[in-house]
């Protein structure tokens, strides 16, 4: 038996199962997924003031996308 070692990572296997199971390209779902290893918590607030944009909650992003997709406006890959 021969042992050796895989430089693989568990945000590599989530970015390929993203590519096997979704329409989502790669060029977005693999940065997004990739920053998934930083806990990020925003607590500070000072953006708003340069930027004037209605917060969405993850809850409310959520049902959008999937509404959006039912409705087929995603883009899928070809």
């Amino acid at each position: 038996m021969h042992n050796f070692k895989v430089n693989f990572s568990v945000n590599n296997l989530a970015a390929y199962w993203v590519d096997f199971v979704t329409p989502v390209p790669s060029g977005i779902a693999h940065p997004l997924i990739e920053g998934m290893k930083n806990e990020v918590i925003c607590q500070e607030n000072s953006i708003d003031q340069y930027i004037h944009i209605r917060k969405t909650t993850f809850p409310e992003a959520a049902k959008i996308a999937i509404e959006e997709e039912s409705e087929v406006k995603v883009t899928i890959r070809s």
